[in-house]
């Protein structure tokens, strides 16, 4: 069984070391669970890429994302994986006040594709199975 509140700690941790989070693991194993003390999944801040309204949003994700300040959560983020590279963007600026967590199951290709544009800017963690 998960220890949640080691669980939300090493989130919180991996969001000060680093301005982009990942935490992936398989389906049902409690990763948006891990999110809600982040951003509230009723926020504006909160992007699940299995909502309808959630992908309208992101159909520009600059006009999406470019306002927001403090963390970001986007869920199932491998069903997009056109995103991973465009929190860089924001990163580098001197200005930036932006962090992502990017929730996802089956990430390991999409962390592979986004390792190299968010080098030296992300923080991984893996769940284990069964843990919602």
């Amino acid at each position: 069984m998960l220890d949640r509140r080691k669980a939300f700690r090493a989130v919180e941790t991996a969001l000060v070391r680093a301005p982009v989070a990942v935490v992936a693991g398989p389906r049902q194993c409690g990763k948006t669970t891990l999110a809600r003390p982040v951003v509230d999944s009723d926020s504006v801040k909160s992007f699940d890429l299995e909502s309808p309204p959630s992908l309208v949003r992101l159909d520009e994700p600059m006009a999406a994302l470019v306002p927001l300040r403090g963390t970001d959560v986007i869920d199932e983020v491998q069903l997009r994986p056109d995103l991973c590279p465009a929190p860089r963007m924001f990163l580098d600026r001197p200005d930036a006040q932006a962090k992502y967590l990017f929730l996802g199951g089956g990430v390991g290709n999409l962390l592979r594709q986004s390792s190299a544009s968010l080098a030296g800017r992300d923080q991984y963690l893996r769940t284990p199975k069964n843990t919602a």
